[in-house]
C-alpha cells in the first residue's frame, strides 16, 4: 500500500514509517505521544533491527488495518482536548513533502526515517511542577522528601516518576549508528531534559549526519536558561531553519512557582537566539491546574520583548498525566472565571492561534472532582518541599487548595 492510498484515512498515523523518538535511556518509540516503548538501542546490534522488531511490525499492521493501536490513546486524547497532537503535526509536514508514492508495509527501512526526535539526556537544571525525574535529573532531588508525604505514599510510581534514570545511556557509538542508519532527514528535534546542557552531543550528532544540513529543519525545545556556545550557534545557523521553542508557563510569581527561577533570567538567551537569520521562535505554554489564568499575561510579556523575529505563541501541551494536574480537576466556577479572561483575549486578538479558542472550550467541559484530593495533597507537599505557596502565585487557585 502506498502512502497516498491511506494518508486521508481517519485512523492513519505516519509516525511508525517516517519518525522515531530516542529517549535518554535508549528506549525507542514511534512518537513522543505514544504510550510505551519498543526496545532499547543497547539491546540490539543495529538500530535497524530494533526498528523492525515484532512490536513495530504489530503497530504498523494495526494502522494498515485502519485500527487504533492501544499505545496511541494519549495522542487521541490530546486531539480531543486541544485539537492537536504529534500525529497531526507529522501528517501536516509529510503532506508537504514528496513522499506519496512511498510503499508502506509492516517492515520499513530506516532510510525512510526523515524525522528524528532525539532526547539525548534527562539532564536538566530545573524541576518544573508538571515534570518528573525521568525527564529532569534536577527533579530527582525532591524524590526522597516526596516519598515521605501523603501523596508519595498514596500514588503509584508510573504516574509520579519516582525512579530517576541516569543522565544519559546514549554513547557516541549509539549516536553514530543512528546518524548512519537514518535517511535524508527533513526534521531533527532535540529535547531533554534541557538539550543545551548537551551541546557537545548535539554538535557531534549533527556532524555525523550524511545529509545536507541546508535541508534540515532543526527543532529545539528549551527552557531558555543555557547560553549557547559559538560552536553551537555556528552549527545551528547552517540548518535550513532553526525552530527555537521556549517553554513559558506563566509570568511573575507563577513562572517562578512552576519553574523555580525568575522569568527575567531567560531573556538574554532568547535574544541571542533571535540574532540568527534562520531562526523561527515559538513559545510553548503547557496548561495545568496552576496557570489557567496566565495565557494573556504570557502573551503580553512576549510581545513586550520586541524580538526581531515575530514569535508564535500557542498552547502546545495540556497536562494529562498525572491526572490531578489536569485543569478539569478544578471546580467549574474557577474554570469559568478563567474562561472569561480567555474570551477577553480572543476578542482583543481575533486572529489568535487556534489552540486558544480550543482551550476556552476545554475549560467549560464537564469533569469529576475525584482527583481534587490528590491535587491538594500534591500541592501542599511540593509547596513545603520547595518553600513556595500557591497562594502567592495565584490566590484564585490557592483558595481551593489551601
Amino acid at each position: 500500500m502506498k502512502l497516498k492510498d491511506i494518508i486521508n484515512e481517519p485512523n492513519f498515523c505516519a509516525a511508525p514509517w517516517f519518525h522515531a523518538v530516542i529517549n535518554p535511556w535508549g528506549s525507542v518509540r514511534p512518537c513522543n505521544d505514544f504510550h510505551g516503548a519498543f526496545g532499547k538501542i543497547q539491546s540490539y546490534k543495529k538500530f535497524s533491527d530494533l526498528y523492525n522488531n515484532d512490536k513495530f511490525v504489530n503497530l504498523r499492521n494495526t494502522i494498515l488495518e485502519g485500527k487504533i493501536h492501544e499505545g496511541c490513546v494519549g495522542c487521541r486524547e490530546k486531539e480531543k482536548r486541544i485539537a492537536w497532537s504529534k500525529r497531526i503535526s507529522i501528517l501536516k509536514q509529510i503532506s508537504n513533502w514528496d513522499l506519496f508514492d512511498t510503499e508502506l508495509t509492516s517492515i520499513s527501512p530506516t532510510k525512510n526515517i526523515i524525522w528524528l526526535d532525539m532526547r539525548l539526556s534527562n539532564k536538566c537544571n530545573l524541576k518544573c511542577r508538571h515534570c518528573y525525574s525521568s525527564l529532569s535529573s534536577k527533579w530527582a532531588e525532591d524524590i526522597p522528601a516526596l516519598k515521605t508525604t501523603d501523596i508519595g505514599k498514596a500514588y503509584i510510581n508510573n504516574t509520579i516518576e519516582y525512579q530517576a534514570c541516569g543522565e544519559t545511556h546514549l554513547t557516541f557509538d549509539h549516536i553514530a549508528d543512528l546518524a548512519n542508519n537514518v535517511g535524508e532527514l527533513r526534521c531533527l528535534e532535540f529535547k531533554g531534559g534541557e538539550p543545551f546542557l548537551n551541546q557537545k552531543l548535539i554538535n557531534q550528532f549533527i556532524n555525523y549526519l550524511k545529509c545536507d544540513l541546508k535541508n534540515i529543519k532543526l527543532y529545539v525545545v528549551t527552557n531558555g536558561t543555557v547560553k549557547l556556545s559559538d560552536l553551537t550557534l555556528d552549527t545551528l545557523s547552517q540548518c535550513k531553519q532553526l525552530i527555537y521553542q521556549i517553554s513559558v508557563e506563566g509570568t511573575g510569581n507563577m513562572f517562578k512557582y512552576i519553574r523555580g527561577i525568575p522569568l527575567e533570567s531567560i531573556i538574554d538567551n532568547i535574544k541571542i537566539a533571535d540574532t540568527l537569520d534562520n531562526v523561527w521562535i515559538g513559545f510553548r505554554i503547557t496548561q495545568m491546574v496552576y496557570n489557567i489564568f496566565e495565557f494573556p499575561k504570557v502573551y503580553d510579556w512576549i510581545r513586550a520583548l520586541n524580538l526581531r523575529h515575530s514569535p508564535e505563541i500557542n498552547i502546545q501541551n495540556y497536562v494529562v498525566k498525572p491526572d490531578f494536574l489536569n485543569p478539569l480537576v478544578l471546580p467549574l466556577e474557577v474554570r469559568m472565571e478563567a474562561r472569561e479572561t480567555i474570551m477577553d483575549f480572543i476578542k482583543k486578538h481575533p486572529g489568535c492561534d487556534s489552540s486558544i479558542p480550543q482551550f476556552y472550550k476545554t475549560l467549560g467541559k464537564d469533569s469529576s472532582d475525584k482527583n481534587m484530593k490528590l491535587l491538594i495533597m500534591y500541592t501542599k507537599a511540593m509547596d513545603k518541599i520547595r518553600g513556595m505557596s500557591i497562594n502567592e502565585a495565584e490566590p484564585r487557585i490557592g483558595r481551593y487548595i489551601l
